[in-house]
């Protein structure tokens, strides 16, 4: 007679790397054992044991599981030689422990097939999710190990949206499934499913998307326990000229400022809480709407972040009057203090350049740079003048101004070039920015004439050596204050505050760009994808935003970049 029984299992969990699928539940003891079964047709005089020892979650030290996060309990299966199951256990997920151990007592002394599948129920009930087979040789009086390796049984991931085309701030709900070979649903969870999504969406929720360029938006989702990857596209349309996103706030915080804005739609800036007088510094995640409490300094003072580049290296002072470094979100490097008595940080360029004031307040201000690793120099040394730089480009350019004159300076020299104005016409010229091709951009003050108003013009060098032109009307009071390198510029009406973007030749207010409930206060940043980053306010509060440009033409244009 064949004998078939369900084995009350021990748990001492001690499981090796490896892929499988996701697991939660709770039941099971520590160190049970099986009862004895009765002896099964073509066993042998003599018994022995064996022992299977779980792991439900990976060692620290392992990069993978051997048992789905989703899964609620085991099934084994012993079977003789010729095939017949000698016994049977179901293993409920322990709580409160991580190893279970299930020692099968008076087994024949033969070679045994042991099966283990992997299920969503308590009662080793459901599709199998992973599953394994491995054989065991038992001993006379022996005790031998029982190894297995669980396969997740997932074949493929499908992922259907409930829209083909969306607009761009429109949204599509997504359904992620695992199937196996037979076509049947396996049971997953949002912690094993990694999404990429292509940059004409964001993901939104646990299970949405919302489109934000125009174009053909591919969702990929990758079940990190069977390796398996599935995905599915939507086409984006346009719904205007820009998308805008909100950056809300750190909680118990408002008049929050962009400083630093990345070409991946990545925003650092600092907030001044609502009650008390302490500063903190953010950084905003726009792929995923990550709001980022950056930390303090290892010596505990505030860290006020003035600027980011492609690296995601953060720069800014602290109030202990260093400058620093901040990598990865959480490495900081002093930066070098230089001779003067107070340094100010401003930026940092993607080759690393970063640089700054040196004061001796109330003389004279000098221009610092500094190093990645913190080392530091004067750059400028006429101590006559006062410096004030402005921006840096990727090439080592600096432009600002030194006693209300705009100049150029290089970081590998110590000689400055004046900036012309134009036209050789006495007046203030001034610098603010300059893009990586050298285009600087600034703006001109002529000398008053009787009782003429003091006008200010948009200028542009093309280079450190040429002439500034005109840019924009000369009768409008203009003052850019960042150009991208696609020459697109954003500064302010200076007579009303009003923040501006001047771009092919046009000149917009920006906030006629947005809902008629927004308010564009201040735009501080503008990237090389042409996002603006600034404050707001909505509704009566103080607010951040992000513009992406949508791209297309067209309202109902869709799926074109």
């Amino acid at each position: 007679m064949k004998s078939s029984l369900f084995f009350l299992l021990s748990v001492t969990l001690c499981v090796g790397a490896f892929a499988t699928v996701p697991l939660t539940g709770c039941g099971g003891g520590n160190g049970t054992t099986a009862p004895s079964p009765a002896a099964a047709p073509g066993s042998v005089d003599g018994t022995g044991k064996a022992t299977l020892t779980i792991l439900w979650t990976p060692r620290q030290e392992e990069t993978s599981r051997l048992i789905p996060l989703a899964t609620r309990s085991l099934r084994v299966t012993v079977r003789t030689g010729n095939g017949d199951v000698f016994g049977e256990a179901v293993i409920v997920r322990p709580a409160g422990t991580n190893e279970s151990s299930l020692t099968f007592e008076d087994l024949p002394t033969e070679t045994l097939r042991i099966v283990v599948t992997a299920h969503p129920q308590e009662d080793g009930t459901g599709t199998p999710q992973a599953q394994a087979e491995a054989f065991v040789t038992v001993e006379l009086g022996e005790n031998a190990p029982i190894r297995v390796r669980l396969q997740s049984t997932i074949a493929r991931i499908e992922v259907v949206a409930d829209k083909s085309q969306i607009k761009v701030g429109e949204t599509a709900n997504i359904a992620v499934s695992a199937k196996n070979d037979a076509g049947e649903l396996v049971m997953i969870t949002p912690d094993t499913q990694e999404w990429t999504v292509s940059e004409e969406a964001t993901r939104s929720g646990t299970a949405q998307i919302t489109g934000v360029l125009v174009g053909r938006a591919r969702l990929e989702v990758r079940e990190t326990e069977s390796g398996k990857s599935g995905a599915t596209e939507i086409l984006v349309g346009r719904s205007g000229e820009y998308f805008l996103r909100e950056i809300v706030a750190p909680e118990n915080f408002e008049a929050c400022r962009p400083t630093g804005l990345t070409n991946d739609g990545y925003v650092v800036g600092t907030c001044t809480p609502s009650h008390g007088s302490f500063w903190r510094s953010f950084a905003w995640e726009s792929r995923t709407g990550e709001m980022i409490a950056l930390p303090q300094t290892p010596d505990r003072f505030v860290f006020l972040a003035s600027g980011v580049n492609e690296s995601r290296q953060i720069v800014g002072d602290a109030m202990n009057g260093f400058g620093y470094l901040l990598e990865n979100e959480n490495k900081f490097t002093q930066l070098q203090q230089l001779p003067n008595a107070n340094d100010t940080v401003l930026g940092i360029n993607n080759r690393g350049d970063i640089f700054g004031t040196v004061s001796d307040y109330p003389r004279t201000k000098q221009i610092g740079l500094w190093k990645t690793d913190g080392s530091g120099k004067i750059l400028s040394a006429n101590y006559s003048l006062t410096h004030e730089p402005f921006a840096i480009n990727d090439q080592g350019l600096i432009v600002g101004q030194a006693n209300n004159v705009a100049f150029a300076w290089h970081t590998d020299e110590r000689t400055p070039t004046r900036l012309a104005a134009p036209l050789a016409q006495q007046g203030y010229p001034l610098a603010y920015d300059v893009n990586d091709a050298g285009k600087i951009v600034g703006r001109y003050i002529p000398p008053q004439s009787g009782d003429q108003p003091m006008l200010r013009s948009l200028v542009t060098w093309e280079s450190p050596g040429s002439v500034a032109r005109p840019y924009a009307d000369r009768t409008l009071i203009y003052k850019p204050v960042r150009m991208n390198n696609r020459e697109e510029i954003i500064g302010e009406k200076a007579e009303y505050s009003k923040p501006v973007l001047w771009k092919n030749g046009v000149v917009k207010e920006i906030s006629s760009l947005v809902p008629t409930d927004w308010n564009i206060t201040e735009a501080t940043c503008i990237n090389d994808r042409g996002q603006i980053a600034g404050t707001a306010e909505r509704n009566g509060k103080k607010t951040m935003f992000l513009l992406t440009p949508q791209g297309g033409n067209g309202d109902l244009k869709v799926g074109v970049r």
